[in-house]
């Protein structure tokens, strides 16, 4: 089976809190892709987490357009500051 691919770096949700995602991981029991991030925020319960890559990667509904989960740059003045930064939609 071959590794699906993300591109470590930041990502930003569509609320606007900003994520550092480290690399894709696998579950030991189902072999599922995870990705494993970091919120770049502060939230009481974690830092770190895992989100199956399906969900990770999945379209979404925005104000009655459908939008890939992490597909959008930011604008490009952010973009080439932050060249890996992308939108997530989760």
């Amino acid at each position: 089976m071959d590794t699906p691919a993300i591109t470590p770096g930041i990502y930003q949700h569509y609320t606007g809190k900003q994520y550092r995602v480290h690399q894709l991981v696998r579950h030991s029991e189902t072999l599922e892709w995870y990705v494993y991030y970091e919120a770049l925020y502060h939230n009481p319960k974690s830092k770190y987490w895992i989100r199956p890559l399906a969900m990770f990667t999945e379209h979404i509904d925005v104000s009655n357009t459908t939008t890939p989960a992490a597909a959008l740059p930011l604008s490009k003045t952010n973009h080439a500051t932050y060249p890996h930064r992308r939108r997530l939609m989760f």
